[in-house]
């Protein structure tokens, strides 16, 4: 719980081969002239059905990019907000994704596809903005709209208005009052380990700011 990514030169958050983790309360903020993805999310690289599938469990995340829809900083860095791929299930809910400069949604491999057919992956309650294109059209034979728009799941595309998230000395990750990530949010599971949350992202509208604390070091 409660992570934060600042700078981070390759993926903010990568996890694969067979990971079954929980999470809750993360950030990523990029640097906008040296990043690759929010997420960067593998099955097996040397065998997309191989077992145990990759299958996290991770609710209340907040993923931010280089800039207002996708621009700033370097071309090619913060690429793809969340990259989901070699034969990789999941679940992952309340997310806000923004700002990134290539996608924010790229699911790829028919392995990957099937996992969301058997009901194994899913993108759930989660919210993409102003991103240089919300979805990737790469032509790998995935509908990353589609996906996204699976019925009863619960996704927009919407402005959570977010107070600061690009700046990178002084950010304020917390959403307006009024801001749709305040509704449409999916419970987390009651199983001991999961906070109560009743929001989308990493943190709710007035609530304190977690992520300045002294440990914190901001790229700006």
């Amino acid at each position: 719980k409660y992570l934060l990514a600042t700078d981070i030169s390759d993926d903010s958050f990568d996890f694969s081969t067979g990971w079954h983790g929980r999470g809750q309360f993360w950030i990523a903020q990029q640097d906008p002239n040296d990043a690759d993805a929010g997420y960067e999310v593998d099955g097996n690289e040397d065998n997309y059905n191989a077992t145990p599938w990759t299958n996290p469990l991770v609710y209340n995340v907040t993923l931010v990019g280089k800039g207002a829809n996708g621009q700033g900083g370097t071309a090619g860095e913060s690429t793809r907000g969340m990259q989901l791929r070699r034969g990789t299930a999941g679940t992952y809910a309340n997310h806000i994704v923004l700002g990134f400069g290539t996608e924010g949604l790229d699911v790829d491999n028919p392995e990957t596809a099937a996992r969301i057919g058997a009901d194994s992956l899913k993108v759930t309650s989660s919210i993409l903005f102003s991103n240089a294109a919300n979805f990737s059209t790469d032509g790998d034979g995935v509908d990353d709209e589609g996906v996204f728009n699976t019925a009863g799941w619960g996704n927009r595309v919407v402005d959570p208005q977010l107070t600061r998230p690009f700046d990178r000395a002084n950010p304020d990750f917390r959403p307006a009052a009024a801001s749709p990530a305040m509704n449409g949010f999916a419970t987390p599971p009651n199983d001991g380990w999961f906070s109560s949350a009743n929001f989308i992202g990493a943190i709710a509208a007035g609530a304190t700011e977690w992520y300045k604390e002294k440990w914190t070091r901001w790229g700006g």
